[in-house]
């Protein structure tokens, strides 16, 4: 067996790789499923053999289209990349020994941790080549003895480009370290140099139209409402402010009429006082009662002006910080390139996906992460550590564009060139191909006998991303259709669906499904990713799936095919109860009455019991025997119980606003948190109580997880966790039906579709499987597996017709029976 797996780590993937998601936040990151999906088709005790090999092969990488990952690891290997969160630290030892520490706080705030770490690993060796390198991009020692500074030497480079506000920016607003990196910068960037230029400084042509700054900005003011502003601009401001205020807001003449609605109306009209008012004001200075008139209108509007110049150049220094700002990304961007330049050379040798035993690669994975590669000690996956390991030691190379063809193309000629009868690729990827249309590559794998499976990554909220399809939605993307298109169509009825639908997987009507999936969480990739080996048609590998208890497919449908609702007003309780009416109908098999839909339900009660609150016991004591079901109030182990049983329970608890105000802000900080009571604080005697009604849907060992009636951006796309029944104070409805409620032709319907569905499956089983002997529980009598008749319920021995559920101390066959 062939397995080839291509993952997309390019620029359009950070959000949906999100790489820096704190680990509380989910279970894994997406960058690191890319291992987990590695791991999920390798590590398997019964492929440790040398005819398993798979390769890996990441596309769209920063430097090269691709490159073999498992090669990249085995170099990051020979680095001895140490994680211990000193990358910063170590890189600022290496920087001050070759004398620019100047560089440090740049590389700081513009390299992550790891990319830090592998920078200091790569140069300790060639310190020469790093200092060679800075040396282009900040300000050196020899820089110093020519110019004196940055400061100095930037503000004589704009300067001689008439750029003469540059003295005064800046002094004010940069430090040494910024100048001088941005006078490298612009020394070697003419093209962008003339482009601050353009945009603040006052050029030959400015000066042959309006001969200075001051008559460029009187003549500008004066055109748009301030004509008597001139004997306030040269008094107030300086030649070079005049030029820096004339470029920004000539380009921009909506501020401007702010900046003149904030000067005084002295300066906006023609204005004088009355020969009378003159005359008064002037006795009034000859006998030292006030001041003349032109001392008045003097005071009258310096403040004002000097308030207006002050605010007018608020939004042109911002302006300009801006652009420096934009520029020093820019020569961020030239570093890091300069950086990467040596590690290009060795990237070129990896473009070439080369194929590995299984065995081989999972001792490669636990090396990175410092784990035993005794393959002996089986390990089914790896530890949030361990993932974190590996995709920081991708993280330096990764988000460039995404050839998708080219790694397709790779991965076809790596097919072509083996032996192996069964091939496998899984793709991985957010499907934007940047270099052509890549499903002119699925008739040629479809040739060579590829299975595909293809993993679209998003960071999109999806309904039902546990679905599989036949044929494509038609409010997919581009990009959605051509994955889709690459991926190859099985028959529902193979054994490997099964194990999806235990999980809850939705298949599609039509009897055939595309190994195609949207993926925005990682438990969907991993239990995508985990059917490879059950796709195989080799004996061995579906011995793995020897021991898995088989579910009920009908109740596994009707329970997930429900989805979080919205509430509009109070009526959770009936949300709450009409959501498991309608699914405890969905599990009775060919239901005489037929199944009542959730919004008949939901409407009925409403029109009994009315919007503004109900008692929740009491509606469901009320109205489950109008569906022919029961209710019972249980504790926690027995909605556990009814859980275990595909039952969802409806829940009540009551809270007081305080506690309601946290229970939100919980969510909306950790929407997949595990509520605990510290969360919520404690209740006072006396407080007024605010009831409310959910579903329970799932249960773990270490906490419940309910559906709300809040729309899908509550929490978890509507689904909340808590720690147990005590946080809340929980309520618990069991919802049910027993044997004596379903009619005779129900009854039969579920006999004859379980018998039928177990015996017809039973004979896909590969001849291997079937004749493997089995021992049954009851009498203990061996008999080869297709002699017991298997149905939903379990299986009946043929010696001594006893029935029993299979464990795995036999031969478990009811996980193919689907």
């Amino acid at each position: 067996m062939l397995a080839g797996v291509l993952v997309d780590v390019s620029g359009s993937m950070k959000s949906s790789l999100q790489l820096h998601m704190k680990p509380s936040d989910q279970d894994i990151t997406r960058a690191q499923s890319i291992f987990t999906t590695i791991m999920n088709i390798v590590n398997r005790e019964v492929c440790f053999q040398d005819s398993y090999e798979v390769f890996v092969l990441a596309f769209g990488l920063l430097d090269v289209a691709t490159c073999d990952l498992l090669t990249l690891l085995d170099y990051v290997q020979t680095l001895d990349l140490q994680r211990n969160g000193n990358g910063h630290e170590n890189l600022l030892l290496l920087l001050t020994f070759i004398k620019f520490l100047n560089a440090y706080q740049y590389i700081r705030e513009h390299v992550t941790e790891s990319e830090a770490q592998f920078l200091f690993k790569f140069y300790s060796e060639n310190r020469e080549k790093l200092r060679q390198i800075l040396e282009q991009v900040f300000f050196s020692t020899a820089d110093r003895k020519l110019y004196g500074n940055g400061q100095k030497a930037l503000i004589d480079l704009l300067k001689s480009n008439r750029a003469s506000i540059a003295e005064e920016y800046v002094r004010e607003h940069m430090t040494e370290e910024e100048a001088g990196l941005l006078y490298k910068f612009y020394s070697k960037k003419p093209d962008i140099l003339l482009e601050f230029v353009e945009e603040f400084g006052f050029s030959a042509s400015d000066r042959s139209h309006h001969g200075s700054g001051q008559e460029a900005i009187i003549e500008l003011l004066s055109l748009n409402g301030a004509p008597n502003v001139k004997k306030y601009v040269r008094k107030y401001m300086s030649e070079e402010q005049a030029q820096f205020l004339f470029k920004f807001y000539s380009r921009r003449t909506k501020d401007l009429d702010k900046v003149v609605k904030d000067l005084p109306d002295i300066c906006k009209r023609t204005y004088s006082l009355t020969n009378m008012g003159l005359f008064m004001m002037n006795m009034g200075s000859t006998f030292k009662v006030c001041d003349d008139a032109n001392t008045v209108e003097e005071k009258a509007t310096t403040e004002k002006v000097m308030r207006a110049i002050e605010r007018a150049y608020d939004p042109a220094t911002k302006h300009l910080a801006i652009l420096v700002k934009e520029h020093v990304d820019l020569l961020i961007i030239d570093l890091k390139h300069l950086l990467r330049q040596p590690i290009v050379e060795k990237l070129r040798t990896m473009t070439r996906p080369e194929s590995r035993t299984f065995n081989s690669t999972v001792n490669l994975l636990k090396q990175v992460t410092n784990t035993s590669s005794d393959s002996s000690k089986t390990q089914q996956s790896l530890t949030s550590a361990q993932l974190s390991a590996l995709a920081d030691s991708i993280e330096p190379f990764i988000y460039g564009n995404t050839p998708m063809c080219q790694a397709l193309q790779s991965a076809l000629h790596t097919f072509c060139s083996g032996t192996h009868k069964q091939k496998v690729l899984f793709l991985l990827s957010d499907g934007e191909s940047t270099d052509g249309n890549p499903t002119r590559f699925a008739q040629e794998l479809r040739k060579l006998n590829v299975l595909v499976f293809a993993c679209i990554l998003t960071s999109k909220n999806i309904s039902n991303p546990r679905q599989l399809y036949y044929e494509p939605d038609p409010n997919w993307s581009k990009a959605h259709r051509e994955m889709f298109e690459l991926s190859t169509t099985v028959e529902n009825s193979h054994s490997a669906m099964s194990i999806l639908q235990e999980q809850k997987w939705d298949l599609p009507p039509a009897g055939h499904s595309r190994l195609f999936v949207q993926a925005n969480h990682p438990d969907v990739i991993k239990e995508f990713s985990n059917i490879i080996q059950y796709m195989s048609e080799s004996n061995d590998v579906l011995m793995n799936m020897i021991g898995r208890v088989s579910l009920d497919i009908y109740i596994n449908a009707a329970n997930s095919t429900f989805e979080a609702k919205e509430q509009t007003d109070l009526t959770c309780y009936a949300y709450a109860s009409a959501t498991v009416f309608h699914l405890a109908m969905c599990r009775i098999e060919g239901r005489e009455d037929g199944v009542d839909k959730f919004e008949d339900i939901y409407e009925e009660l409403i029109n009994k019991f009315g919007c503004e609150r109900a008692l929740t016991e009491e509606v469901l004591r009320t109205c489950a025997p109008t569906y022919r079901l029961h209710s019972k109030e249980v504790e926690e182990l027995g909605a556990r119980q009814a859980i275990n049983q595909r039952r969802p329970v409806v829940a009540t608890f009551r809270l007081n606003q305080k506690q309601w105000d946290a229970f939100t802000t919980f969510y909306a900080d950790a929407p997949q948190g595990v509520l605990e009571a510290k969360d919520l604080g404690l209740a006072s005697v006396g407080d007024k109580l605010f009831g409310h009604a959910v579903v329970l849907m799932k249960c773990d060992p270490t906490s419940l997880t309910f559906i709300n009636s809040w729309g899908t951006k509550f929490a978890d796309k509507g689904f909340f966790r808590v720690r147990n029944q005590s946080v809340l104070n929980l309520k618990f409805y069991d919802v049910y039906w027993d044997l004596n409620d379903l009619t005779a032709k129900e009854i039969e319907a579920f006999e004859r579709k379980s018998s039928e569905k177990g015996q017809n499956l039973i004979q896909k089983l590969p001849i291997g499987i079937k004749n493997l002997p089995y021992k049954c529980p009851e009498c203990g009598a061996s008999s080869p597996v297709w002699m017991f008749i298997i149905d939903f319920s379990g299986a009946k021995c043929p010696e001594c017709d006893g029935h029993f559920k299979p464990t795995p101390m036999g031969v478990n066959v009811t996980a193919y029976t689907r």
